[in-house]
């Protein structure tokens, strides 16, 4: 999966995979949501080399 997601985001497709948690506080319901592909640091990278 990584791969396809990178492999297409060098081809102008921006392409992410997110991970949602939820989480119950008492009555609330809480959401967690974070990005996985491409990880942030692997996304400065490849901006980077773009240029």
């Amino acid at each position: 999966m990584t791969t396809a997601v990178m492999w297409l985001n060098e081809r102008d497709l921006d392409i992410r995979c997110v991970r949602l948690q939820p989480y119950k506080l008492g009555d609330e319901l809480l959401l967690d949501i974070e990005q996985i592909i491409p990880l942030p640091e692997a996304e400065e990278y490849q901006v980077r080399i773009r240029e």
